[in-house]
């Protein structure tokens, strides 16, 4: 039987970009949800590795007669949740009404859906989940978990494959170009500390440091062609 979870997305309406990209935590770890189920850290770990991403399905409101609305491009456990990245279809009609929503906040929220492998009860009548098989993720409108959320909704402001040709070309290793790949796209979505931005001052930082590093980004590539 798959079980489905309901977990709020906050993001701001102004940030939703053309190509749809988004990004947020599906799950947070050690926290108690309505259904008194606590997702305990390395639950996905096994699916995560058994499965592509791209077998996950994006759906709107568990709708398994329906096709999926997009794709989810990337699933990475940390140690807050599952931390994921999405982009939806907006060639499909539904995906692109559930663009529309998310971009005037009428929908701000998500679900996962899952087979439970294990999962161990508590004397306080709490469901650890220790295992489960992450069959989909669905955007949503109630919620069960108050503490995950999207984090943001990418910009195509950067071209990652000339950010990874200009660091080849600058004779960095390909171990040092994912790892620097990584934290770009990190920080464009997140604070030092993993963190969304929690207020206008945060928010502001963050947009400014992405138009920096689209500055650095031109000035490669200007540089490289040169």
């Amino acid at each position: 039987m798959i079980s489905n979870k309901s977990l709020p997305i906050e993001f701001d309406a102004k940030s939703v970009r053309n190509d749809g990209t988004f990004s947020g935590y599906a799950s947070t770890f050690g926290n108690v949800d309505s259904y008194y189920d606590m997702v305990m850290p390395g639950a996905f770990t096994e699916s995560l590795k058994t499965k592509p991403i791209n077998d996950v399905f994006m759906l709107a409101e568990h709708n398994y007669n329906e096709v999926p609305i997009g794709d989810w491009l990337e699933a990475v456990e940390n140690e807050k949740g599952l931390f994921v990245q999405g982009r939806l279809d907006r060639e499909d009609p539904e995906g692109e009404r559930i663009y529309n929503a998310m971009k005037k906040g009428r929908l701000s929220k998500m679900s996962i859906g899952y087979r439970t492998v294990d999962a161990t009860p508590t004397k306080d009548g709490i469901r650890q989940l220790n295992k489960v098989d992450l069959m989909e993720i669905s955007i949503v409108k109630f919620p069960a978990n108050p503490q995950a959320t999207i984090t943001a909704v990418k910009s195509p402001k950067l071209n990652i494959d000339i950010l990874r040709e200009s660091l080849r070309d600058l004779g960095f290793t390909r171990k040092t170009q994912d790892t620097v790949i990584h934290r770009v796209k990190q920080s464009l979505v997140m604070d030092t500390e993993g963190n969304p931005p929690t207020d206008a001052a945060d928010a502001d930082r963050e947009q400014a440091h992405a138009a920096e590093l689209a500055a650095l980004m031109q000035r490669l590539e200007t540089s490289l062609r040169a």
